[in-house]
């Protein structure tokens, strides 16, 4: 398996994963992962305050794990083995 067809696994496993979360979570994840958003541009974003919008994000990072778990695929701790900032 080259780089490129662990890229393709890693990709097809994350948009599962992300696919089995409620709305509200994804939305964060993807703000903050995908659209490169801060916190603080996200608790503007979305009208909420920003510990609330640290502990939705901490939450949905959570849920996605157990998600990535449950398709058998396990990842580092560290966000930034896959390119994500904290």
């Amino acid at each position: 398996m080259d780089k490129s067809d662990n890229g393709d696994v890693i990709s097809t496993k994350m948009e599962e994963a992300l696919g089995k979360l409620s709305l509200d979570d994804r939305e964060i994840i993807v703000l903050r992962f995908f659209s490169d958003l801060s916190i603080k541009e996200i608790s503007e974003t979305l009208g909420i305050k920003l510990t609330a919008t640290k502990m939705r994000r901490y939450r949905a990072l959570e849920k996605l794990k157990e998600e990535l778990k449950q398709l058998n695929f396990h990842i580092s701790p560290n966000p930034m083995i896959l390119g994500l900032k904290p």
